[in-house]
């Protein structure tokens, strides 16, 4: 599956399913743990999900940068739904516990407890609700907007998703290069795979290559190119 994304790049959509709703913002500091993600609890209703535990409420764009601002989950029905009548709302993780750690000269703990992130990586994270404000899905993408070096190991976050759920049980397809498409650095990342666990489908997929036009070093000036190549996964769930 995918869909269009910041920047023009494509990425790769994982579905996955995730697990209970933690507590208020308080017990997670007390614990240093962060909700995430996967503290979300699909069939939920909109005013029951930890709103106070993420920041910067806006209309998702399926990866993109920002669209309406919004006050929380509950405001979903502010945005457009997409093909499946889905409502995306996108947000970040709260970073109040980095600071306080930061502040207290825990380095480790604040790197750990920083930024966006799925198994490490920066993501731009979503929740999709039905009209009637209850989650039925979510969705996450590797966000471009990281370091270089990250970004080159960002398609790599999906072997991190296949693992946990189980390397069995897979339907995979390795989409081969469209015209213009070239490996990188000899390598050629164009997958998707698709498992149903425990009543959701769970679709993953990465992507690693140079698009049509990219190029390691300028062809004119011979000056190597820096940045010019496609490497993302990112994730999705739905429930059945």
């Amino acid at each position: 599956m995918r869909v269009g994304r910041y920047r023009g790049s494509s990425f790769a959509v994982i579905i996955v399913v995730l697990c209970c709703v933690g507590g208020p913002a308080q017990a997670q500091q007390n614990s240093q743990h962060r909700l995430d993600i996967w503290d979300l609890k699909l069939g939920s209703a909109a005013k029951d999900l930890p709103e106070e535990a993420f920041i910067d409420f806006a209309c998702g764009t399926k990866g993109g940068p920002p669209g309406t601002a919004l006050g929380g989950f509950t405001d979903f029905a502010r945005c457009a739904t997409e093909a499946d009548g889905l409502h995306e709302v996108a947000f970040r993780y709260d970073d109040e516990l980095q600071y306080r750690l930061l502040a207290r000269g825990d380095l480790q703990g604040a790197e750990t407890n920083g930024g966006t992130t799925v198994y490490d990586y920066s993501v731009i994270a979503s929740a999709l609700f039905d009209d009637g404000g209850v989650l039925r899905g979510v969705r996450a993408v590797t966000d471009d907007r990281t370091t270089l070096r990250n970004r080159a190991t960002a398609y790599l976050m999906s072997d991190a998703l296949l693992n946990r759920f189980g390397l069995d049980g897979w339907a995979c397809v390795d989409t081969p290069a469209s015209r213009g498409e070239e490996p990188l650095a000899g390598q050629y990342v164009n997958k998707s795979c698709i498992k149903v666990v425990d009543g959701t489908t769970v679709a993953v997929s990465s992507h690693l290559f140079r698009r049509r036009g990219e190029t390691q070093t300028n062809r004119f000036t011979g000056q190597v190119v820096r940045g010019q190549f496609e490497s993302s996964a990112g994730f999705e769930i739905h429930e059945n």
